[in-house]
């Protein structure tokens, strides 16, 4: 048997909570250093935060942006992401089989 869904664009059932539809950003994949992060590229504020990516997530405008995200959530401790950047502990990433700095942390992202 072939399911068929029909979707009426003209009509609302009700209003979709926005906070449903979130993103998570995780240090894979450039998302943080090289994305997000990159105190090294000309954009970047002093902080090392790319204006132009955090412009077009205020344009992307998610209900919720969730730090850390994916594989790299399952070995993160908070604590190692606040303080001064070069206080900051490495610790190894069993998620990405990498050893992680903490240049971005829990501080970086909430001030942001």
């Amino acid at each position: 048997m072939l399911a068929k869904i029909l979707v009426n664009l003209e009509k609302s059932a009700g209003k979709v909570e926005p906070k449903i539809f979130g993103h998570f950003t995780e240090h894979a994949f450039g998302n943080i250093y090289g994305g997000v992060y990159d105190p090294a590229n000309p954009f970047s504020d002093n902080d090392g935060m790319r204006k132009d990516v955090l412009d077009l997530l205020k344009k992307v405008n998610p209900g919720v942006l969730r730090y850390p995200g994916g594989n790299f959530v399952s070995n993160y401790h908070w604590e190692d992401g606040i303080g001064p950047k070069e206080k900051r502990c490495k610790v190894f990433e069993h998620a990405w089989n990498t050893a992680e700095n903490n240049q971005f942390g829990t501080v970086d992202f909430i001030l942001e």
